[in-house]
C-alpha cells in the first residue's frame, strides 16, 4: 500500500515542479514582452531554448556532428568575446522589434535580452570598454554604451539590455532606448490580444508585423492598402522547414475579396510523379485582374485576350516538362526525267507538356465564341491561331493541353484551399536550364532542396501554410540551411 502512495507523491511533486516552471517561464516571457511598445511595427521572437533542445536531440543520433560544425561557424564569425561571462540570459526567448518614426522614413531595429546577473553584465561591459570594443558612459542616471564600428547603441537596467541601430542623432537614440526600458505594461504589446494568443503557440521563431506607414518600397502600397496584420510561425523539423502565417485582411479590400468566394468543385488533373509544378486556384477572377492592374508592373488589356473574360476563377495548371516527338514532313522534288518524287523526312521536335483545367462561365463563353474567330486543327479547337494547344469542352469546364500528347486523365475533387501549389525541385531545375537559366545561380540549389508545398485558404482570416522539404530526412532543416549558407 505504501509503494503506490510513494509513487503518487513523487508524481505529484514532479508535476508541480513542471507546472511552476511553466508559469515562471511564461512570466519571464511576458516580462520581456512588456518592453515591446504596442506601436511596434514588427516583432520577432526566437525561442532559443526550444530550438537548441531540438537541435541537440537531433544531433545526438547523428554521425555528422552538425552541432560541432555550427559551433565552429559561430565562433569564427564572432569577435573574441566570452559570452559565457556576459551576465546575459541566452537560454530564453530573444526578442527583436522595429519602431517607425511617423514623421519620416526612419525605422529603428531593437534587440532586447534578459539580464541574469547585473553585476556580471556590467563587468562584461567594462571589459569591452577596456579593449576598445565599446564606448561606455555610466552614472547614476545614465547607463549607455555604443560602438561606431558596429553602429550599435546599448542601454540597460537591472533586468534588461536593449540594443539598437546607432543613427546620426545619439541624443535621440539614448532617449528612444530610455523610453523602452521605462515602458509600462499598459502601453506594451501585451495589450494586443491577437498577438498574445499567437505567441502561446508552438514555434521556433514567431514573426508579427503591421503595415509600415512611410516605408518607401513600392510593393508596400499593396500591403498598406490590404493587410491589417501578419503573424507567422516557423518550425525547424527533421528534413522540413515549416512556415505558417495568418493574414488579417482589411474588410472589403481587394485581398479580402480575392479569396472571399464560394468554393467550386473542379475536375483535377491526374499528374505524374515527375510533374514539376502543379497549381490549383479558386479565386475571384475580376478582383485578381484588378489587383494586377492596380499594383503590378504587368500591363495587359483583358479585352485583347477574350478567353480570360470567360474564366470563373477555378483552375488547375500542371507543368510536366518537355517531351521529344517525331514529326513527319513531306516535300517534293523532281528526278532527271522531271517526274515528281515525294520525300519523307522525320524530324525530332521538343514540345512543352503543359496542361490545364479551367472553370468557365458558359454564357460569357458563348458570347465570346460568337464574336471571336475560332481556329481549328482537324476536329480540335485551338487555343489561338498556330497553337499546339487544344481546348476541349468537358461540361462546365474546359481542358487545355498539347495536341501532341494524350488527353490528360481527370478525377473529381473539391479543394478547400483558395490556392495550392507543389513544386518538385528535381524536375523543375531542368526546365529552367532549358529556357537559359543557370542552375548554379539559384539560391535554393545550395540547400539540397527537394520540394515546396504551399497552400492558402480563407475563413475568418487568410491562412497560409508552406513547407520546404530537404533531401536529408534525418537532419534538422536548421542544420541543412546553416551548413550551406554562404
Amino acid at each position: 500500500m505504501k509503494k503506490p502512495i510513494f509513487i503518487l507523491l513523487i508524481a505529484t511533486i514532479v508535476l508541480s515542479v513542471v507546472a511552476i516552471s511553466f508559469f515562471l517561464s511564461r512570466d519571464k516571457e511576458q516580462d520581456i514582452l512588456s518592453k515591446v511598445p504596442a506601436s511596434a511595427k514588427s516583432i520577432m521572437i526566437i525561442d532559443l531554448q526550444a530550438l537548441l533542445t531540438k537541435l541537440v536531440i537531433d544531433d545526438l543520433g547523428s554521425d555528422k556532428s552538425s552541432a560541432a560544425k555550427l559551433s565552429e561557424m559561430i565562433l569564427d564569425s564572432l569577435p573574441d568575446i566570452d559570452l559565457s561571462q556576459s551576465g546575459i540570459s541566452l537560454l530564453e526567448k530573444i526578442v527583436l522589434f522595429t519602431t517607425e518614426n511617423p514623421n519620416n522614413d526612419n525605422i529603428r531595429l531593437n534587440l532586447i535580452l534578459r539580464i541574469a546577473n547585473i553585476e556580471e553584465f556590467e563587468n562584461f561591459i567594462d571589459s569591452l570598454a577596456e579593449n576598445k570594443s565599446l564606448d561606455v558612459k555610466k552614472n547614476r542616471t545614465k547607463k549607455i554604451a555604443w560602438s561606431k564600428q558596429y553602429r550599435t547603441i546599448i542601454n540597460w537596467d537591472k533586468n534588461f539590455v536593449i540594443a539598437s541601430v546607432l543613427t546620426n542623432n545619439q541624443i535621440q537614440d539614448e532617449k528612444a532606448l530610455k523610453n523602452i526600458l521605462s515602458l509600462k505594461k499598459g502601453k506594451s504589446i501585451l495589450t494586443d490580444s491577437s498577438f498574445m494568443i499567437k505567441q502561446e503557440a508552438d514555434y521556433d521563431i514567431l514573426l508579427y508585423s503591421l503595415p509600415y506607414s512611410n516605408y518607401p518600397k513600392k510593393n508596400n502600397l499593396f500591403i498598406r492598402s490590404n493587410i491589417k496584420s501578419i503573424v507567422s510561425l516557423i518550425r525547424f523539423k527533421d528534413g522540413e522547414l515549416e512556415f505558417e502565417a495568418e493574414l488579417t485582411a482589411k474588410k472589403e479590400s481587394p485581398l479580402d475579396k480575392l479569396f472571399n468566394i464560394q468554393k467550386k468543385g473542379l475536375p483535377l488533373l491526374s499528374v505524374p510523379d515527375t510533374c514539376a509544378i502543379n497549381t490549383i486556384l479558386n479565386i475571384n477572377p475580376k478582383v485578381f485582374f484588378q489587383i494586377i492592374k492596380q499594383y503590378s508592373s504587368i500591363k495587359f488589356n483583358i479585352k485583347e485576350i477574350p478567353l480570360l473574360a470567360v474564366w470563373n476563377g477555378s483552375a488547375n495548371f500542371a507543368f510536366n516538362g518537355t517531351k521529344i516527338i517525331k514529326n513527319e514532313y513531306i516535300s517534293y522534288d523532281y528526278d532527271d526525267d522531271f517526274n515528281k518524287i515525294e520525300i519523307k523526312k522525320i524530324i525530332k521536335d521538343k514540345i512543352w507538356d503543359i496542361q490545364a483545367v479551367l472553370g468557365t462561365d458558359k454564357a460569357t463563353l458563348d458570347s465570346v465564341f460568337r464574336q471571336t474567330k475560332i481556329y481549328k486543327s482537324k476536329k480540335d479547337t485551338l487555343l489561338f491561331k498556330g497553337s499546339n494547344f487544344v481546348l476541349k469542352n468537358i461540361g462546365k469546364e474546359h481542358l487545355c493541353y498539347n495536341k501532341h500528347v494524350d488527353q490528360p486523365n481527370l478525377h473529381k475533387k473539391i479543394k478547400t484551399e483558395n490556392f495550392s501549389t507543389e513544386l518538385n525541385y528535381k524536375y523543375f531545375i531542368p526546365l529552367l536550364q532549358e529556357i537559359g537559366i543557370d542552375k548554379d545561380s539559384l539560391q535554393l540549389n545550395k540547400f539540397e532542396f527537394e520540394k515546396l508545398k504551399l497552400s492558402i485558404s480563407k475563413k475568418e482570416h487568410i491562412n497560409l501554410s508552406c513547407s520546404f522539404h530537404f533531401a536529408d530526412k534525418e537532419k534538422n532543416s536548421f542544420f541543412s540551411i546553416v551548413e550551406n549558407w554562404e
